[in-house]
């Protein structure tokens, strides 16, 4: 990871999501960082909570929901921000209730990736994934070597060009361009002059 991420990054998942599981949520943790000695190092926190059986769009829209696990979460925001780096689950605990309103607290208990880990069933369902992973890859450099040159040429920042790309401009436009602001840009080197 870049490490370009110092806010504490909060997941929220429900073992009654059928469209994205808490192992499709949470494995990017363990793909990203490796470990919570990683987690620490980049000075990271991650917390994360899982709901016993929401639905997943209930995760943003059941009242239920948002009287207990989103008031908790708005609530702890402050609190987060004091947690040394690392990996916690947000646990919620039912403290007392009444006919009227029920009291929750709330506690941050350190996590490994094992307990992430635990539960999935294992990352062997995603190696059909990896045909995709590479034809992406490959499209990908596609692009940056070939398209993006043009895109930048056509937007009035001209990058350093690559060779397959310069060949290509000496025999479509071997004259120099001339930028909005009068500059000149000579995407083909000039011949030498001998003699």
């Amino acid at each position: 990871m870049s490490g370009n991420c110092w806010d504490p990054i909060f997941v929220f998942a429900s073992s009654g999501d059928n469209i994205t599981p808490p192992p499709q949520a949470l494995n990017w943790i363990v793909k990203v960082y490796g470990s919570v000695q990683e987690i620490k190092r980049q000075g990271q926190v991650i917390v994360y909570m899982v709901h016993e059986d929401i639905g997943h769009l209930g995760i943003f829209v059941s009242g239920r929901v948002a009287a207990k696990e989103h008031n908790e979460i708005i609530g702890s925001l402050e609190m987060v921000e004091y947690l040394v780096p690392g990996l916690y689950e947000m646990v919620i605990a039912e403290k007392a209730c009444n006919p009227d309103i029920c009291e929750f607290g709330v506690q941050f208990e350190p996590r490994d990736m094992s307990d992430i880990l635990s539960m999935d069933d294992g990352l062997e369902d995603e190696q059909a994934f990896v045909p995709v992973a590479s034809i992406s890859q490959s499209n990908d450099a596609v692009c940056r070597q070939w398209v993006q040159p043009w895109v930048r040429l056509a937007g009035g920042v001209v990058p350093a060009i690559t060779p397959p790309v310069r060949s290509t401009l000496r025999v479509v436009r071997p004259e120099p361009i001339v930028l909005a602001d009068g500059r000149l840009v000579r995407l083909c080197p000039r011949p030498s002059r001998t003699g």
